[in-house]
């Protein structure tokens, strides 16, 4: 990527700005109108030149892609540690039983069994009070990233007919009803 970075540093603004616009584009036509450079400027310079912008482009087009996918990739192994987190974390990672046998947040305990990034809001009476705490939904987000990455798992529909049995298709039934309405048609005309 530097080698690249190095190559665009030195190209013109006019260049540059084709090379990125031809970058996010499939066509050169699109590249050019995005960039607001006539097309007779485009094709007034030399074949090779416009190979060598064309290239430029395709590399940073992979470099992008590369970069946004190598980001997914890692973010779905975080997805995956929170989840596992979520799943695994349950009321004694964040109560302690008191000498009365009565519950009470233990903020601390959850901090030395690494669970406070479980929690989204702390929520305290009028008197200061800490009185609950409402853990932090990262399993939505985990989840997208996961879908990503992994794919999200087909889900099994079953569609039935209207007495609640099998839907069936009669294709005799279904080219005289065709059939029919091009007839209909027809005498219209």
């Amino acid at each position: 990527m530097q080698q690249l970075r190095a190559i665009l540093e030195q190209l013109e603004d006019i260049e540059l700005t084709y090379v990125f616009e031809r970058s996010k584009v499939n066509s050169n036509r699109q590249a050019l109108i995005n960039a607001g450079i006539p097309q007779s400027t485009f094709y007034s310079w030399p074949k090779e030149e416009q190979e060598r912008l064309n290239k430029l482009a395709q590399e940073l087009k992979r470099n992008r892609i590369l970069a946004a996918e190598m980001v997914l990739i890692e973010s779905a192994e975080r997805a995956a540690e929170v989840l596992t987190d979520q799943a695994r974390a349950t009321i004694e990672d964040f109560v302690t039983l008191n000498e009365k046998g009565m519950p009470t947040l233990d903020l601390a305990k959850a901090n030395n069994r690494g669970k406070l990034h479980l929690i989204k809001k702390l929520n305290y009476d009028k008197d200061g009070n800490l009185r609950s705490i409402e853990l932090h939904d990262a399993q939505h987000a985990a989840d997208s990233v996961l879908d990503r990455t992994a794919g999200r798992p087909v889900q099994k529909q079953e569609i039935t007919g209207k007495d609640g049995g099998p839907i069936t298709f009669d294709l005799d039934e279904w080219k005289r009803a065709r059939q029919e309405r091009l007839d209909e048609a027809q005498e219209i005309e």
